[in-house]
């Protein structure tokens, strides 16, 4: 995927919120957008910029909260089976 790339479908895919969901204890966990207020007041080439950087925000976030979910079951993995404790702890 780093080196292809991703189609367009397959990404939408993996950033719709109801297909992974962020986890309930990590509220913060979101894409951060620019106020109103000053998206207004910015120049169409801030714009641009902006918008592409949500992009790029949108799926840093979306990576995150699919990091979040894996680790979250590993440890939950960890107390079945001793032999994730290592996987898990190498997370970290």
């Amino acid at each position: 995927m780093f080196r292809n790339g991703i189609e367009d479908e397959k990404y939408a895919e993996i950033i719709k919120d109801e297909k992974n969901p962020r986890q309930g204890n990590c509220e913060e966990l979101v894409t951060v957008k620019t106020s109103l207020l000053v998206f207004d007041a910015m120049s169409s080439a801030a714009k641009s910029n902006d918008r592409r950087l949500m992009y790029i925000y949108t799926s840093i976030v979306k990576a995150a909260t699919i990091l979040v979910k894996t680790v979250d079951n590993m440890s939950k993995m960890e107390t079945e089976n001793p032999k994730y404790k290592e996987v898990f702890n190498n997370c970290f």
